[in-house]
């Protein structure tokens, strides 16, 4: 049982000004609609708090750095055995000279990944497109 959100898009500035404005968590109030403030470091088995507007009210949630490169790549989410492991990817991909492709993925699976997908579908999409038109736009402007 799966449940996933891929968008991508391309963003006109080089990798490493986008992995500055993504990884620069306590900026995140600045242009971030969805994730309305983070904090973290970042660093692979440690914790990643977020503050997420998905519902009419700001909900905090606990995640676990699973991967991160440093420059291109990272990977956090959410493991409850036998019910859900939830995986959130940035990944970056040089496009042309001065631009990079941007992925955003999120992925549920497990017996509740049905329910969550299907109670919170449109508003996880919202978020997530919402999040990747701002993350576009910081990049351009500030470039």
């Amino acid at each position: 049982m799966k449940y996933e959100i891929i968008l991508q898009t391309s963003i006109a500035t080089s990798p490493s000004s986008v992995w500055q404005v993504l990884t620069e968590l306590e900026r995140y109030p600045e242009w971030n609609p969805f994730v309305l403030r983070c904090e973290s470091s970042l660093q692979p088995g440690k914790a990643i708090f977020m503050w997420v507007k998905l519902l009419p009210f700001t909900l905090k949630q606990r995640e676990t750095i699973r991967h991160n490169d440093g420059k291109s790549f990272m990977e956090y989410g959410v493991h409850i055995p036998g019910l859900l492991y939830s995986t959130r990817q940035h990944k970056l991909e040089t496009d042309q000279p001065a631009s990079c492709l941007y992925h955003s993925i999120f992925r549920l699976e497990g017996l509740l990944a049905p329910l969550i997908g299907g109670l919170l579908n449109k508003r996880l999409k919202h978020g997530f497109s919402a999040m990747t038109e701002a993350l576009k736009l910081r990049c351009e402007e500030s470039d």
